[in-house]
């Protein structure tokens, strides 16, 4: 999930969570690491092999939240797809590469 998906899920349940349970903001969707670089690569027109480590430990695989609280009571969903959001994070990352966009800075 995008981070923009993020912050507007805050305000539906913040208006709907009164005793401070847990709310988890996400898609539901099972991605793995490896389908998230696949995407990227699409994204970006480029091709590369992709090479797992098998000299580590292997650690998790796929990360999805479990959205059935978020969906039915809160009532709220993503509005952005893996692959406006990916672009979203790759054009940030080319105009900062190019100095375009610099990250917030407190003085």
């Amino acid at each position: 999930i995008h981070i923009d998906d993020c912050v507007e899920a805050f305000f539906p349940i913040l208006d709907k969570v009164a005793d401070g349970s847990g709310v988890n903001i996400g898609t539901g969707t099972p991605t793995s690491f490896i389908e998230l670089i696949e995407h990227m690569l699409r994204l970006e027109g480029r091709t590369a092999e992709i090479r797992t480590i098998t000299d580590k430990p292997i650690g998790v695989m796929t990360r999805y939240a479990d959205t059935k609280k978020l969906f039915t009571d809160i009532g709220w969903k993503p509005k952005m797809t893996l692959d406006e959001g990916l672009t979203k994070v790759l054009t940030g990352a080319k105009e900062r590469l190019a100095g375009k966009a610099l990250p917030f800075i407190l003085e």
